[in-house]
């Protein structure tokens, strides 16, 4: 088993970060508190031709015939080391592409991948509602068939780049009876379907708001895939992008860890420097490890995704993402408590990242979501009862 990056990969991570230390770390704080979306930073990255790491060739990007979930992971550690803001509306551009890339017909592919790809256009996918976030399957908003239209009619809650998106990939139920066999996708195009977003605030600004649908029209080719199966596009799209949810834990986490031993070894407490201090070691080591560990176990899901070894990823990929997103919960907040007082004021950055860690363990699948997920996936492996 190889370790190494390849030569594209390493020169791939080595200019993203370049970009982000250039580009985004000296205005992260600002970029941060606003849900404003930086505009430069994002023609910059369409530039550098990142946005064609989420589409396949054919349309305009560079993944070979699918997304590629190492590369993806790779920008994504990288990005999030900046703002977590440039690397929300990244990763939701994957969230809203993938589910056309995947289920999406010639026509749809040609019409809305190459733009994506170009980074003239960004995408949304929107299943929450507001009694239908774990239960992902409850989802009260409908869709009717009106001749060649389809009609829909409810609230999308916690969709992202929803004030700025091209193309909304979104879910309604043609029967509730049917429960998840009744959700369909489709594409929801902000020029031909009318429709509302009211934008809120969250702990840790970005573009996010509902989605308020009345009577709005989807024409009949728009549907996503078939006709009730709306349940597998979505968690076939979460089951890839979850993996770089992980990487992007751990890039939040290696800048807190990396901003934080700067401090413990300038800082003097009890006459000598804070790293000096054998707890604070102890703690720079448990960070560390734990940082290397979910690296790596988010790398492996990536690889078994792109090398087609395993016909599903569930399984690895839901260990990645509740994994890596709580261990940097934990490195955060230790890293904080190495700060001090300093780690709460809103000059510093560690309050920015404590803000920023909190909501990964909630999006696209809450950590004991993904506990369940792992349970059930693992208990397949054991089909007969184990003998004692």
């Amino acid at each position: 088993m190889n370790f190494e990056f390849t030569d594209e990969q390493k020169a791939l991570k080595a200019k993203v970060r370049d970009m982000v230390d250039k580009h985004v770390l000296p205005r992260a704080a600002k970029i941060d508190s606003t849900s404003e979306i930086p505009w430069d930073v994002m023609k910059i990255m369409a530039d550098m031709g990142l946005f064609k790491f989420l589409i396949p060739e054919e349309y305009g990007g560079s993944g070979k015939g699918d997304l590629r979930a190492l590369e993806l992971s790779i920008i994504r550690e990288e990005l999030s080391r900046g703002s977590c803001q440039v690397d929300a509306i990244y990763a939701l551009n994957g969230l809203g592409s993938y589910s056309i890339t995947h289920s999406g017909t010639e026509d749809q592919k040609k019409k809305y991948l190459p733009p994506i790809a170009k980074g003239d256009m960004l995408a949304c996918m929107s299943l929450s509602e507001k009694n239908a976030g774990s239960d992902a399957a409850a989802l009260s908003t409908t869709a009717v068939l009106d001749g060649n239209e389809w009609v829909l009619n409810g609230e999308k809650i916690f969709a992202s780049n929803s004030k700025v998106a091209g193309v909304i990939v979104i879910f309604a139920t043609v029967d509730k009876s049917k429960g998840a066999h009744g959700i369909t996708a489709f594409i929801m195009d902000p020029t031909i379907s009318k429709y509302e977003v009211r934008p809120f605030q969250v702990l840790s600004p970005h573009d996010i708001g509902e989605i308020i649908l009345k009577d709005t029209r989807i024409p009949k080719e728009n549907v996503l895939g078939e006709v009730g199966h709306g349940f597998r596009v979505a968690m076939k799209t979460l089951d890839v992008l979850r993996t770089s949810v992980g990487a992007a834990a751990v890039g939040l986490a290696q800048y807190a860890l990396d901003i934080t031993i700067e401090r413990v070894k300038s800082r003097i407490q009890f006459g000598k420097p804070l790293a000096e201090q054998q707890i604070t070691q102890d703690r720079l080591a448990d960070m560390a490890t734990e940082i290397n560990a979910g690296r790596l176990m988010t790398l492996y899901a990536a690889w078994l995704k792109d090398s087609g070894t395993r016909k599903s990823v569930t399984l690895e990929s839901s260990m990645a993402k509740w994994w890596c997103t709580e261990m940097a919960q934990r490195v955060v907040d230790k890293c904080l408590q190495m700060w001090g007082g300093y780690g709460v004021m809103m000059d510093y950055p560690m309050q920015r990242l404590y803000r920023a860690v909190r909501a990964p363990r909630l999006y696209e699948g809450t950590t004991e979501i993904q506990k369940v997920i792992v349970a059930r996936e693992l208990l397949k492996l054991y089909p007969d009862p184990v003998k004692a």
